[in-house]
This record gives C-alpha cells, structure tokens and sequence, in this order.
C-alpha cells in the first residue's frame, strides 16, 4: 500500500579535499532504506527517515537529498 522513493547527489566540491561524496551518499540512501524498514508499517515520516539516515551515516561529505512516500492517496 505504501512505496518509497529516494534519492542522493553527493556534493562534488569535496573531491577538492580528496573525498568523494558519491559515497556518502549511497551510504546515506542504504540507511534511509534500513530506516524505512524500522518505521511503522504503513505509516512512515520521510523527514525522520532522513534524520535518522544522517545520523548513522560515517561516510564523509555531504548531499542534497529527497525521500518521498508513495500512497494509494
């Protein structure tokens, strides 16, 4: 009943510091899955999700990101 989109774009000015950013961004798409997967069935808060993404994501860097929820409303 209940589809998630999302995505990350890592920031690119960190490759001027040696970091690369697209890897901190498919870290925090893969904690954002896990988060999803810990919310209440049916009834997930993509600004949580995202919160909580962000806090366990060690990559370095940084990224834009959208997390959206998919309802049959």
């Amino acid at each position: 009943d209940e589809q998630a989109i999302g995505v990350a774009d890592g920031v690119g000015g960190w490759a001027d510091v040696g970091i690369n950013a697209g890897l901190y961004a498919q870290e925090l798409i893969s904690n954002s899955v896990k988060a999803i997967q810990e919310e209440p069935k049916g009834s997930f808060n993509p600004v949580r999700v995202l919160e909580k993404a962000h806090s366990n994501t060690k990559a370095k860097g940084s990224s834009t990101a959208c997390i959206i929820a998919l309802t049959d409303e």
